[in-house]
């Protein structure tokens, strides 16, 4: 599933950006982002977590190079995204994202994320991989 959004971009150059965000439930964990930059640069896509998103959306999260939290007001939510290549500072409507989430949700529950076929496969080859090197 897929949502289209503009944020606000503040730094390195204020204007707007279009972002897609993305959810896989066979990746449940993320949300994965894609912002347009124009057409004489490609998109840049950015992971997140799920869990990292929804909790920016009602308090400050993240270290490093992630950090989400509840803009000025209800209206807007500020991600930070700092990475090798530079820095960016926007502000991403909260209604949009929230709606995104609750989306997320009725594809794959917060706290179940665990049971998707394609998590618990996962899971296995790398406890049958510790367990092997283990021996």
């Amino acid at each position: 599933m897929n949502t289209l959004i503009t944020m606000s971009l503040c730094l390195p150059v204020p204007g707007l950006v279009k972002a897609r965000l993305d959810y896989d439930e066979n990746v449940p964990y993320i949300v994965a982002v894609t912002f347009d930059l124009g057409p004489e640069s490609e998109p840049v896509v950015w992971e997140l977590g799920r869990d990292l998103v929804r909790d920016g959306l009602i308090r400050p999260t993240g270290e490093g190079d992630v950090f989400i939290s509840p803009g000025d007001g209800s209206r807007t939510v500020f991600l930070r995204l700092a990475s090798e290549e530079g820095a960016a500072i926007l502000y991403a409507p909260r209604q949009a994202l929230h709606d995104f989430l609750k989306r997320t949700a009725k594809v794959v529950p917060y706290g179940r994320e665990e049971n998707v076929p394609a998590v618990r496969a996962s899971l296995d080859r790398e406890l049958r991989r510790i367990l092997h090197e283990a021996c």
